[in-house]
């Protein structure tokens, strides 16, 4: 069993009116030990997909599990 799950997670931010998506579906499955790179250029949404699976925020939508644990209760 994976001990990070991602399921289709977005993260929009309220930028005045217009809100901007800094994530859109993203899914993944980690096993512990694991290494992992993210790259991409800047504004793509590396740092806040790492928020994210840090549990330092929430996403807008799906869902992600940490051990089988939903993180978001």
């Amino acid at each position: 069993m994976p001990l990070i799950v991602a399921d289709a997670l977005e993260k929009t931010y309220a930028e005045g009116t217009t809100p901007v998506a800094a994530l859109r579906g993203v899914s993944l499955a980690l096993d512990a030990g694991d290494f992992v790179a993210l790259t991409g250029p800047s504004g793509c949404g590396k740092s806040t997909l790492l928020h994210l699976c840090g549990a330092m925020d929430r996403p807008t939508a799906g869902r992600l599990t940490f051990d089988g644990q939903n993180v978001a209760t």
